[in-house]
């Protein structure tokens, strides 16, 4: 669940934020983050991707496999992304400066946003456990545990180096106890 909830918030940072994310450029050289603006989802796998290149070591018949199943992967994970902001867009669901402004929306469009929302998730942990299965026909055990903690430092990364951070908004904003 985790891997999948990393996918989802690090292309919705992307489609909402279009913010600042840096890699780190190999495992020797962690003092040098490349720092990089994201425009588009896309820019946001490239990078995903050349930092995963640069981390994971796999031998060439590894390596041959896995690049061809984890680009089919972020294909599909980037469609089912595209497709839930489309039907969003379908209905007025719009972001304005990476927010929705829920205040604005009707009912009907509040509940179908948290109902995409929800089916997104499940589309995409779906995909996430697809995937898994196969990288177990291609990756060693110590190789697939390297992979998600790849991702789970690209993750970090994303967030880390945002100018700001967007959990102080909800601390913020969440009633004192």
């Amino acid at each position: 669940m985790n891997t999948s909830r990393f996918l989802f918030t690090t292309l919705v940072i992307s489609l909402l934020l279009g913010g600042k994310i840096t890699a780190q450029p190999n495992k020797n050289d962690s003092s040098e983050p490349i720092s990089h603006f994201c425009s588009s989802p896309q820019t946001i796998l490239v990078m995903k991707k050349d930092f995963l290149k640069q981390n994971l070591t796999l031998s060439e018949t590894e390596a041959s496999k896995f690049w061809s199943t984890y680009d089919t992967y972020l294909k599909e994970e980037y469609r089912i992304h595209e497709n839930s902001r489309k039907k969003l867009i379908e209905q007025g669901i719009e972001r304005e400066k990476g927010k929705i402004e829920f205040g604005d929306l009707s009912d009907n469009q509040i509940l179908f946003f948290h109902d995409q929302m929800f089916e997104t998730k499940a589309q995409l942990l779906d995909l996430e456990k697809r995937f898994y299965f196969k990288l177990k026909t291609i990756l060693n055990p110590k190789n697939i545990s390297e992979f998600y903690r790849l991702e789970k430092d690209f993750k970090k990364s994303c967030f880390k180096n945002r100018k700001t951070n967007p959990m102080e908004d909800i601390e913020k904003k969440a009633p004192s106890k």
